[in-house]
């Protein structure tokens, strides 16, 4: 897309964040996920990275409180170390530095503290974002799926030279499976993972709005066209780990059956289930090869075996380069120029080995517990499609993952109630018996001495 359109966005963005900056971070994250990237000279610019200076510096100059927990701290330390081990890598293989991916780990620490004050100002903020995305791929997926020579258009509009998906389908003549707003099927696949997780999980909590079944539905659309394993794995995986979490949270209070929440349950997930079948019946009728995904339901291990296979797979290099520099990684470098794009876990590994493996998992953890503590189903569901994604992708540096993250942070740690004995509640209720003065005769004439 011309720059000037680029630049012309930019600014409604701008008036906007100086106007309400919640509205203006909430344009921004849907700008970022839908908006076609920005030429440049000979530069394919994102809008999330064409917009990002202009929309911190307002809010750093709107915002007058701001929000900081260890979180933040754990992310500033997942920064500081990533930048020692690549600064070790470089002088230690002579190797040059992917400076345009060490500036986007920067990016999403400044995002992450961004966001969160975003979700800690705007509750309904994730729902909104992911209402307006999912409903604008929809819209995208389904002009791909009914015109697939419109391959041309949407790689004008979302190509980028990182990936290599819209071109591949370029010299084919056609979309073979969805990609949406996005320069490769993975991305939407993540995104319809999240917002189907969200949307599922407000399902489970008896919410029936129809933004919210219409989320969910879109959100399932998107994601079967997109023909990835990693949806068609992470559905029924969400399915179940939702209602596990809802048995959970339900685990120590005396459980009453509503049969009238369990039918409006069942029929809605019907009605979805049935949407579902029939995208797939319409996917095989034209042609798409769901039938080959849909294969790894019987036999999801074997889903591992193209991208995770350190024996032939295309991470034979990263495996060599993890186990030598298993401590720090070897930040953002790639001293046997390896392959890193399929797996977060593989790249968090690449870039700050055991180190930032526990810093991960801590910071995962922390989150994890904040969700369990307040009981929030859709921060506990988000996360874990999160995590899902990140077999296909490295979902969690990024600003898909900021946002989840952001999300989950702002939680309300919530401590149980601990049990008190009733015979020390019977001596506390008598010393504060003492305490109050009495109001009767004491015996004790008023007046001077």
């Amino acid at each position: 897309m011309s720059f000037i359109f680029g630049f012309l966005m930019v600014a409604v963005n701008v008036a906007v964040c100086l106007k309400n900056i919640n509205k203006g971070l909430l344009l921004y994250l849907v700008l970022a996920f839908t908006f076609p990237h920005t030429h440049l000279g000979g530069y394919i610019i994102s809008y999330e990275i064409l917009a990002f200076v202009p929309v911190f510096a307002i809010f750093l100059f709107k915002t007058k409180k701001f929000y900081f927990s260890t979180v933040h701290i754990l992310m500033y330390l997942y920064l500081m170390l990533l930048l020692i081990s690549t600064v070790i890598s470089v002088n230690l293989y002579n190797t040059g530095v992917l400076w345009i991916f060490l500036l986007a780990t920067f990016r999403f620490v400044l995002a992450l503290f961004m966001l969160t004050q975003l979700m800690k100002n705007y509750k309904d903020a994730l729902e909104k974002i992911l209402l307006a995305v999912i409903g604008i791929n929809l819209c995208l997926v389904l002009v791909q799926m009914i015109f697939p020579q419109s391959v041309t258009l949407f790689y004008n509009l979302y190509f980028r030279e990182s990936t290599a998906a819209l071109r591949v389908y370029l010299e084919m003549g056609f979309l073979p499976r969805a990609t949406g707003s996005f320069d490769s099927p993975n991305n939407l696949s993540v995104i319809s993972l999240l917002a189907f997780a969200y949307f599922y999980a407000q399902l489970l909590a008896a919410n029936y709005k129809k933004t919210v079944i219409f989320g969910c539905v879109a959100a399932l659309i998107c994601g079967i066209l997109t023909l990835t394993k990693t949806f068609v794995l992470g559905v029924p995986l969400v399915v179940i780990a939702g209602l596990i979490f809802k048995i959970l949270f339900s685990a120590k209070r005396r459980i009453v059956i509503n049969t009238k929440k369990v039918f409006t349950f069942t029929a809605v997930m019907t009605l979805i289930a049935a949407i579902g079948y029939v995208t797939i019946q319409i996917a095989i009728e034209k042609g798409f090869g769901i039938i080959w995904y849909l294969q790894f339901l019987t036999k999801p291990l074997e889903a591992f075996v193209t991208r995770h296979d350190l024996q032939e797979g295309s991470l034979v290099a990263a495996k060599e380069v993890i186990y030598n520099n298993l401590l720090i990684g070897v930040g953002k470098t790639q001293p046997l120029g390896e392959f890193l794009g399929d797996s977060l876990y593989v790249v968090l590994l690449h870039n700050t080995g055991i180190l930032g493996a526990i810093l991960f998992i801590t910071t995962i953890t922390l989150l994890a517990f904040k969700a369990f503590s307040n009981k929030s189903l859709p921060a506990l569901m988000v996360l874990f499609a999160l995590l899902l994604g990140g077999f296909a992708m490295p979902t969690f540096i990024s600003l898909t993952g900021a946002m989840v993250v952001a999300y989950v942070a702002v939680q309300p740690l919530k401590i149980s109630k601990t049990f008190t004995r009733p015979d020390r509640v019977a001596n506390n209720i008598q010393n504060q018996k003492m305490l109050i003065p009495s109001t009767g005769n004491t015996g004790v004439r008023g007046g001077g001495s």
